[in-house]
């Protein structure tokens, strides 16, 4: 099917680009948007999730009341020797999206970025509790802040990660999302490894702000790389 498609727009690839092309876009975006539960308008295919994501925080309105909240591991490693016990920390975020994030945290009226760390191993309950707790005690800082300097307090945008590469966690990025939601909170989720990898997945119900994954040439065999932008 892929090497009579190649053939179909070769023939003809300017016709193609302008008459064909649209149509099969928005069939294809109409099967995923079935796949994923939500609405068809919702969903735009993107180059990949790391442009994804750097459009959807670039196109936020920043100001140095805002703060960004990424997630970083701590794993402390023991008994390496009886005299050396040593901590390693890294970010959770893909390279390419927390250079992004960092690149917006620069200068004078930009955002801050707070670190939400996991102290691996943890349960998802622990998680759960620790990232409700973080939000919590960001948001009353933020706002005794805000009365202080007398402006309204800023917004809350944070950066989860469903499945992680380096550790390899599966977030309850579900649960995450809801807590988002519950707080006020914008949320941004990169799912480059949920698509293919978690079933019975309806992004509908879970109501994140912004939803990317790789659409997927990874995890179900598509030949053609592709990532897809699902948003409410």
């Amino acid at each position: 099917a892929s090497e009579l498609l190649s053939r179909h727009f070769e023939r003809n690839p300017d016709w193609y680009i302008r008459e064909e092309h649209p149509a099969r876009v928005d069939a294809a975006r109409a099967v995923v948007a079935e796949h994923l539960g939500v609405d068809q308008d919702t969903c735009v295919f993107v180059p990949s999730v790391a442009a994804g994501m750097a459009t959807v925080l670039r196109n936020f309105s920043w100001t140095a009341r805002d703060v960004i909240v990424c997630c970083a591991c701590v794993h402390v490693l023991e008994h390496l020797s009886p005299f050396d016990s040593r901590i390693l920390a890294a970010d959770v975020i893909y390279d390419t999206i927390s250079s992004s994030v960092k690149e917006i945290c620069q200068g004078d009226n930009s955002p801050h970025r707070s670190i939400f760390k996991l102290q691996l191993p943890l349960s998802h309950s622990s998680i759960i509790e620790q990232f409700k707790q973080h939000l919590k005690s960001l948001r009353t800082e933020m706002e005794a802040t805000s009365v202080k300097a007398g402006t309204p307090p800023g917004k809350i945008v944070v950066i989860i990660e469903s499945i992680t590469s380096s550790p390899g966690i599966l977030m309850p990025w579900q649960e995450m999302v809801r807590i988002c939601r519950d707080e006020n909170v914008w949320s941004v989720v990169d799912a480059a490894h949920s698509l293919g990898q978690e079933v019975d997945l309806d992004i509908g119900v879970v109501d994140p702000d912004f939803w990317l994954t790789v659409c997927v040439h990874k995890e179900i065999l598509v030949l053609d790389r592709q990532s897809l932008k699902c948003f409410w």
